[in-house]
């Protein structure tokens, strides 16, 4: 906001001196726009490293966190050592612990919330995207209010994750209108997963012939093999083969399904049970 102003302020302030001085009102204006425009990209450039070294700061946390959990079970691992669900929890609430550290340094984002007017939707993209991996949906309910719009995240987990809490806070139709918009900001590969937890969550509620029409429009669109066989399947009336699991990681993310290792060695040794994030 403040930049915005300033800029604003110079390049009027250019522009009318130059119209006072000079009989060209046309360059006056060009000069006074080029002021305006050079303040806007100085002042981001001056504010940019600030703002970068945050975020790089509380994305190292975040690993941290999640570093030492893995050490923590490959030394359990190497011990042979069985653990039980109260290990698991305690693992869990170290790495959530870590992850609330890194979200609080968002905080120190906020003397530059009136110079940026992205940075509130950046600080907020980052808060629900940690607090979704730790299931704290109420939190990362209220910053995905507030996230970076579709044309500016680069990658569509963050977007799958603000679809799936629409669904389960039972908001279809914002959902249905966010998917619309997320698959035309998304070319290609990318609108793949988007496409995948759609069709997931319409085979859920039992509308196959919908499940249907929409992976056929994303198969052709992602050009994506699990879209395809997926498709096969519900054509085939071979609903139970429907699964996303191909998708590894990113599709396990969202939380709506736990993989089938994870599932199988529930009774096993605790570094074999860990969810992926």
């Amino acid at each position: 906001m403040y930049t915005l102003l300033i800029a604003a302020i110079a390049g009027i302030a250019t522009a009318t001196g130059l119209m006072n001085a000079w009989d060209h009102n046309i360059l006056s204006v060009l000069a006074g726009m080029i002021v305006f425009l050079l303040v806007m990209v100085l002042t981001g450039l001056i504010f940019r490293k600030k703002i970068q070294a945050i975020f790089e700061a509380a994305s190292q946390r975040v690993l941290a966190s999640r570093d030492e959990v893995q050490r923590q079970v490959r030394l359990m691992q190497a011990k042979n050592m069985t653990g039980g669900k109260s290990l698991q929890k305690q693992l869990e609430n170290k790495q959530a612990e870590g992850i609330r550290e890194a979200v609080a340094m968002m905080d120190a984002l906020k003397p530059y919330e009136r110079w940026n007017l992205l940075v509130t939707k950046q600080a907020n993209t980052f808060r629900a995207n940690n607090y979704y991996q730790i299931r704290d949906y109420e939190n990362a309910d209220k910053c995905f209010e507030n996230i970076l719009p579709l044309r500016l995240m680069p990658e569509p987990l963050i977007a799958a994750m603000r679809m799936a809490r629409l669904w389960k806070t039972d908001r279809a139709k914002e959902m249905e209108a966010y998917f619309k918009k997320a698959v035309k900001s998304y070319k290609d590969e990318k609108c793949a997963l988007l496409y995948a937890l759609y069709s997931w969550i319409l085979v859920k509620e039992k509308r196959i012939d919908e499940a249907i029409v929409l992976l056929n429009e994303g198969k052709e669109k992602a050009e994506n093999e699990t879209l395809r066989q997926n498709w096969e399947h519900l054509v085939n009336d071979r609903t139970r083969r429907f699964s996303n699991a191909a998708f590894g990681d990113e599709w396990y993310a969202l939380l709506l399904e736990e993989p089938k290792q994870a599932r199988a060695t529930r009774q096993g040794r605790f570094g074999q049970k860990m969810r992926r994030r």
